[in-house]
């Protein structure tokens, strides 16, 4: 019983070794890379002319729409075939659409009806902005909770399809650009998939729609780095000439006194604190270290205890 009570520290302190080298080790170990980036769409997003659209259904994208008065236009931000590759499946996707808030506004939008709804278990949530919305700005997001995994295994669909219908109505007479940007597209494996061209649009009210192509942003100019200004040399203060004495004799200038410099303070690391891994120089306990020191301290000591006793004992 003696023996028993004494080797309970040292297996303690071993298996607690154990322990943390396991989690030291899984902590380090790298999660395995993606079999693949995802297969890009060949083109994405608005359609001014929804005939012939459906959940699984895309015809060809028309960039211009017209409105009488006060009067509604639907349009589609729609995928056309092939549409999303059926190595990849969909699993969400969000956008931001500029337009003239003074020619038009949005009154619906509606995405439960399409696409990203349409596999078994799908579960749709919609995240951001939602219709009605009149400041310019429509920045929505859409995302299926249903069960993980590709169609019919999974919620996420592939194929063609329209992601979402939105309906403009007119407030006055003009055109508006429909700008479609952050406009990102995700996988089952929550990967972007890339879309190669990304369909713009135009919308007229009480006149003929001309399509109006965006004018890209402007990338900001560098700020240029300031000249430096060189620093002017000093020039050297020049040395007195030795004054005669009376006796002829040169007087010696009296040397000036070398000053001892000043005993820099050592600088000290904050007390407790330091950087692991980092050049300082100094060596810092880590939570790591200490904790490993306790426990081979504490295996040490139950080890030397049982030798004692079992040295008197036998």
């Amino acid at each position: 019983m003696l023996r028993t009570a004494l080797m309970a520290p040292v297996l303690l302190g071993f298996a607690a070794l154990a322990i943390i080298a396991v989690n030291i080790t899984v902590s380090h170990t790298p999660a395995s890379a993606s079999p693949g980036s995802p297969v890009a769409v060949a083109t994405a997003g608005i359609d001014l002319d929804v005939t012939g659209n459906a959940s699984r259904t895309v015809g060809t994208l028309d960039n211009c729409g017209e409105i009488a008065g006060t009067g509604t236009l639907a349009m589609d931000i729609a995928i056309p075939s092939p549409g999303i590759d059926s190595s990849d499946g969909i699993s969400g996707f969000q956008f931001e659409l500029l337009y003239d808030q003074s020619v038009v506004t949005i009154s619906a939008a509606d995405v439960n009806t399409y696409l990203l709804n349409q596999a078994t278990g799908s579960t749709v949530l919609i995240l951001g902005e939602s219709a009605p919305d009149s400041d310019g700005t429509f920045a929505p997001g859409y995302i299926d909770f249903g069960p993980l995994g590709i169609e019919p295994a999974g919620a996420s669909e592939v194929g063609p399809g329209v992601l979402v219908r939105i309906t403009l109505t007119g407030v006055a007479q003009g055109t508006s650009g429909l700008t479609l940007q952050n406009f990102v597209i995700t996988s089952d494996a929550n990967d972007v998939i890339p879309v190669t061209t990304v369909a713009q649009g135009t919308v007229s009210v009480d006149e003929a729609c001309v399509f109006q192509q965006p004018t890209p942003t402007p990338t900001p100019s560098p700020t240029p780095t300031p000249t430096s200004i060189p620093t002017p040399t000093p020039t050297p203060t020049p040395t007195p000439t030795p004054t005669p004495t009376a006796g002829g004799g040169t007087a010696t200038p009296t040397p000036t006194p070398t000053g001892s410099p000043a005993a820099q303070p050592t600088s000290l690391p904050p007390s407790g604190l330091g950087e692991v891994g980092g050049d300082g120089g100094g060596d810092v306990l880590t939570p790591l270290s200490i904790a490993l020191g306790s426990i081979i301290a504490l295996a040490a000591a139950g080890y030397t205890t049982y030798g004692r006793v079992r040295r008197r004992v036998s």
